[in-house]
């Protein structure tokens, strides 16, 4: 009888083993789940209109399609740095020799989800204050002490990494909030409604973008940075 072979040459007869079924099944159960939950919690809700919540904003809005365009870049950028530590957290987690590193990766995969949570919804400005009652003072009070205690929690771990990118991260995000609440006294120039944007939200943008460098160089250097080289080819004779 002939062998049929699925992916990579696996003989597609064989059957596969009680563990990796489970695998398989584990992403559906934690993944489709909440979401088969969310949606049902949006169709039972009588507050907001259904389509508001499932169609696309721009769609929502009758926007065109690049309002928002660099608020967008800035969403997924976030998104793709926590998605790279929390990744790396998993596999440092998973070797005996890399545990620490793998924290450190877990707790900025959180940290820098909900950074992204809170721009993709603009949870300071809007939510918290005007649903919940958190002052927005409130709220970057309560990151100033959430990165206060990374910092001095992996302050060792960080050394080690290319915590360059990491601080200039911390100096672009820092100044967009002068042109916003006009912290510094700025020249009148720069405060028209075009100027205060441009700076702000630029200033913002490179920060997540240096912020996703970090953990993208920080996440492949841990990963394969310690790979030993492939050893050269034998020559024919």
């Amino acid at each position: 009888m002939a062998k049929t072979f699925g992916i990579s040459g696996v003989d597609g007869n064989a059957k596969a083993p009680s563990a990796l079924r489970g695998l398989k099944l584990s992403p559906l159960v934690w993944i489709f789940v909440p979401v088969i939950f969310l949606l049902a919690a949006a169709r039972i809700q009588t507050y907001v209109p259904l389509g508001n919540l499932t169609r696309d904003p721009l769609v929502v809005a009758d926007a065109p399609f690049y309002t928002g365009i660099f608020s967008n870049f800035g969403v997924l950028f976030w998104c793709a740095g926590g998605a790279i530590a929390l990744f790396s957290a998993a596999v440092c987690r998973a070797r005996p020799d890399s545990q620490e590193l793998g924290r450190f990766f877990l707790a900025s995969g959180v940290l820098t989800l909900v950074l992204m949570f809170d721009d993709l919804f603009q949870l300071h400005e809007g939510f918290l204050p005007y649903h919940v009652g958190i002052s927005e003072e409130i709220v970057y009070l309560g990151y100033a002490i959430a990165f206060s205690w990374y910092l001095f929690r992996f302050r060792k771990t960080l050394k080690k990494t290319p915590f360059g990118y990491l601080g200039l991260a911390f100096l672009l995000l820092g100044i967009a909030p002068i042109f916003d609440k006009e912290i510094l006294p700025l020249p009148a120039s720069w405060l028209t409604n075009e100027g205060i944007f441009l700076f702000e939200d630029g200033f913002k943008l490179l920060g997540v973008v240096a912020w996703f460098i970090y953990f993208a160089v920080s996440g492949s250097q841990a990963l394969i940075g310690d790979r030993p080289a492939p050893e050269p080819e034998a020559k024919q004779p």
